[in-house]
């Protein structure tokens, strides 16, 4: 095995480990661009034009580059991690679970199902987001995006309780907050997926 030494092969060494690093993260499909789907993590935007687009197959092809890949790598190893701590405890009765609703067509999968064997083993939705530490601090509830998110679950998997899950990236802090089903809420979305598969045109922004 050869041995390196000196400062300027070491150097060399470090570049060439930081470039083909990047080039392997960087290697790696767009994210694909569906169409005629709504997507639960989309429907928490304000925009119309954004959602008439997206169920359009109309944004442009985001190219993962190596440090999206990382934070999109760095999420599933903090979910995985949970899956873990939640399978330990025998609370977990599902994960990645598939929500699927068919007229408008929306697709999904939901973080986990829980099990809470405290209250007559009741069925309870979670979503895991991470946030760092100055957004953490900002927290007084969760996210209204993330909120339809996980309405979109319940509601779809006929489950009357959920939460979201938030951990601080820099410190695994965690903060919970918990829902209700609001079937309300979920109608709306519904009523406004349909109004926008009627558009013709991109509404404006």
């Amino acid at each position: 095995i050869a041995q390196i030494s000196g400062i300027r092969n070491i150097q060399q060494i470090t570049d060439w480990l930081y470039k083909s690093l990047g080039e392997h993260l960087s290697h790696q499909a767009d994210r694909r661009v569906s169409v005629g789907v709504f997507h639960p993590s989309s429907l928490g935007s304000q925009c119309d034009r954004y959602l008439w687009m997206h169920y359009n197959g109309k944004l442009v092809s985001q190219k993962v580059d190596a440090r999206l890949r990382s934070i999109f790598d760095q999420g599933f190893v903090t979910q995985n991690k949970y899956a873990k701590y939640f399978r330990d405890m025998g609370i977990l009765h599902d994960e990645e679970a598939a929500v699927k609703f068919p007229n408008p067509v929306i697709s999904g999968r939901a973080d986990f199902i829980l099990r809470i064997p405290s209250f007559n083993n009741a069925l309870y939705v979670t979503d895991i987001k991470t946030i760092n530490e100055n957004g953490f601090k900002k927290l007084v509830g969760p996210k209204e995006e993330h909120v339809v998110q996980v309405q979109v679950y319940m509601n779809i998997l006929g489950i009357n309780v959920g939460g979201l899950l938030y951990e601080n990236k820099n410190t695994q802090e965690i903060n919970w907050f918990h829902l209700q089903k609001d079937g309300q809420l979920f109608a709306n979305i519904i009523s406004r997926c349909k109004h926008i598969m009627e558009m013709k045109e991109a509404p404006e922004i």
